[in-house]
Order: structure tokens, then C-alpha cells, then sequence
């Protein structure tokens, strides 16, 4: 499961931008969404690296085992919650700020268990003034 910052064309020349952002997958029979993030860590998207990401987001064992509640009658939902780190001058420091810029984007997929390529973009969406 990948992140990827949309539309760099419109982003003046040396651009970055430095965000957080975790993956999760709903569980449906708990009712509650299961997260997948590494050690909590600023990641720089730029015009060399414009997306970050998990080879292996869920084992596809655990993943269709129907007592885990994340595959339902073939329909599962991930999503991604993005923080955007406002950097305060150019340079490698980061400062935190009172509010960051925060979003969330749910992504349900149905039929889930006949889908056969090897990947699938979702619908595009707008977070911290910038499209993912």
C-alpha cells in the first residue's frame, strides 16, 4: 500500500513536502480500524520521491481468514491519514506546530476478492492543500 503526492507540476522548483501518515484497514467484525505504521517518522515527498509506502501492508493469509473481519462478502475498506509537517525555513530542522494539517481518506472496495491486476488507484484526495 502506497501514498503518492498527486499533481507536482504546480509546485514551484525545489519543492518538499514533509508528512506523516499511517495506513489501516477496517475490521468489521469489531468495528474498529486496524492501523500499520512503522516507528513514527517524517517522510519527505520531492520531485525524486513522490511516494512512500508498504510492500506487504497485511499478510494475505491473515487477510482473508474471515474470523479477522477485514475481507466481508468480497468488500474490504483501507485508508490512509496523512499529517503534513509545515517546515518553518529551508533547512533539515522541523518544528512542530499547535495544529497540523490533518486528513483522512477512507477507500472501500467492493468485490474485492475478484479483483486480479496487481494494483488499483484509488480516487484522489485533497490533504493539507495538497492531492494524494
Amino acid at each position: 500500500m502506497f501514498l503518492r503526492l498527486l499533481d507536482t507540476n504546480s509546485l514551484p522548483a525545489g519543492w518538499e513536502v514533509n508528512a506523516i501518515f499511517t495506513f489501516f484497514v477496517f475490521d468489521r467484525i469489531r468495528d474498529e480500524y486496524v492501523t500499520v505504521q512503522d516507528a513514527i517518522t517524517v517522510l519527505r515527498f520531492h520531485s525524486m520521491k513522490t511516494n512512500w509506502g508498504i510492500p506487504k501492508f497485511i499478510d494475505l493469509e491473515t487477510f482473508n481468514d474471515r474470523s479477522n473481519g477485514y475481507l466481508v462478502d468480497g468488500t474490504c475498506t483501507f485508508g490512509a491519514e496523512v499529517f503534513v509537517v509545515k517546515n518553518t525555513f529551508k533547512g533539515e530542522r522541523l518544528s512542530a506546530i499547535d495544529e497540523p494539517v490533518t486528513c483522512t481518506y477512507t477507500w472501500k472496495i467492493n468485490s474485492f476478492s475478484s479483483m486480479t491486476r496487481d494494483n488499483y488507484p484509488s480516487d484522489t484526495f485533497v490533504g493539507g492543500d495538497y492531492e494524494w
